[in-house]
């Protein structure tokens, strides 16, 4: 008969079963072993059927030390469902009785009768593979309060407004032109700045003329090729933001540059004038001679036959299209008057008896002379050169009195143009 003492065995037995639900009690075993001395002469707990129903009575005693009560799998459930609608965490208690690593809505299913074993290893595994954000598990196999916080953004405002600005697009300066960007002086150039919030504008035109407005328009007035500049400033801080880098050159042609050279003679009372030009090439040339008269050659003659001051006007063409006009000043210092004499004597001596300006001689063309008084009106009027005036009155055939009269020359020249020339004749006797 063994005694309560606790031989190399029972001490297994006990270290096997300490710290289950199931206290360990000495007379149990003494029981046991009574029953055993009986059927076999050896201690018992060398036999083979000994050591399999103690193996076997271990694990009956941990199962039901281990198997949970049907309280707790139903709290452990609830709680496994809140943590699954919340959505916050994967993580499974490492206590949860279960088989396999399917979802957690299907386990009430899977095990209506609550008759879940324990696999540590497998819910060890299952908690690391759900556990894929790094949530913590404590002892409880709760998870940290952070866990279980709805998954949001880890940007603070500040970081989120620090990137907002960072995709802010930065001003740029770029522009676009309308009309022509080569001409002559005076060309009109119109630009347009793409319209920015928080910005001035500054233009530079390359002539020393600027501007801040976002569509300015611009006349060159002087030739030459000027690069047009955009720069675009907060209106915050006054830092410049963008310049421009697609530059426009904007070119203005010079106009010609012409001097009128003039050579006049006199010519049996006749200002005859000849002129031409020097300077640049042109290619279109239209002359004003302040006498009525035009012309587009670049050599032009003509005659005045009025005393007095005259404007010639020369506008120039040259091949870019540019203008320019010049002006030449010219006198005239006296009257043609066809070569007409201040005074005759018709006194029928026959010197100087008649009277007809000289020119009208030599002129192959249609006139009519008129003879005036100042107390009688027209005295004399002639269409032929064989009909000079004699100094009587046409209308009385009476000698004219010793005085001054005026003569009036109408004729239509060799280009059929109408001239007037007057002047002023004494009869002496």
């Amino acid at each position: 008969m063994k005694t309560n003492n606790l031989d190399s065995f029972e001490e297994f037995v006990k270290e096997t079963l300490s710290g289950e639900e199931a206290v360990y009690n000495p007379s149990d075993w003494n029981d046991l072993s009574q029953r055993l001395d009986v059927i076999s002469p050896k201690p018992f707990y060398k036999s083979n059927w000994f050591i399999g129903g103690a193996a076997m009575v271990a694990l009956g005693v941990s199962a039901v030390a281990f198997y949970p009560s049907s309280d707790q799998v139903a709290e452990q459930n609830k709680e496994i469902v809140a943590l699954v609608e919340d959505k916050t965490t994967s993580v499974i208690p490492e206590t949860l009785p279960v088989e396999n690593t399917e979802s957690v809505e299907k386990i009430g299913e899977a095990n209506p009768k609550n008759e879940l074993k324990e696999n540590k290893n497998t819910s060890s595994e299952t908690i690391n593979k759900k556990n894929t954000a790094g949530n913590r598990v404590d002892e409880n196999h709760q998870p940290p309060q952070d866990a279980l916080l709805p998954e949001t953004s880890s940007l603070d405002e500040t970081s989120v407004k620090d990137i907002q600005e960072e995709t802010v697009e930065q001003p740029i300066a770029t522009y676009t032109t309308s009309g022509n960007l080569a001409g002559c002086k005076g060309i009109v150039v119109h630009f347009e700045a793409q319209e920015q919030a928080n910005v001035k504008y500054l233009w530079s035109f390359g002539d020393g003329e600027y501007s801040n407005e976002i569509r300015p328009s611009h006349q060159f007035d002087k030739s030459g090729t000027f690069q047009v500049d955009l720069i675009v400033q907060s209106t915050i801080d006054e830092k410049v933001l963008s310049k421009s880098t697609d530059k426009h050159n904007i070119t203005v042609y010079e106009s010609p540059n012409l001097e009128i050279v003039s050579n006049k003679e006199v010519n049996r009372g006749l200002t005859t004038v000849n002129y031409t030009i020097v300077g640049d090439e042109v290619q279109k040339m239209f002359w004003n001679l302040g006498n009525g008269k035009t012309a587009t050659a670049a050599e032009v003659t003509t005659t005045y036959r009025n005393r007095g001051g005259y404007k010639v006007l020369l506008e120039a063409t040259s091949i870019n299209g540019c203008k320019s006009v010049v002006e030449h000043n010219l006198f005239v210092e006296e009257d043609y008057n066809l070569l007409a004499p201040n005074a005759f004597t018709p006194d029928g001596d026959g010197l100087n008896d008649l009277f007809i300006p000289e020119a009208l001689k030599s002129m192959d063309c249609n006139f009519t002379m008129v003879i005036r008084s100042r107390a009688e009106g027209i005295v004399f009027e002639t269409t032929s050169l064989d009909r000079p005036w004699d100094g009587k009155n046409q209308k009385t055939g009476m000698d004219c009195p010793e005085t001054n009269y005026v003569w009036v020359v109408n004729l239509i020249n060799e280009e059929g143009e109408k001239e007037q020339y007057t002047g002023t004749i004494l009869i002496k006797r």
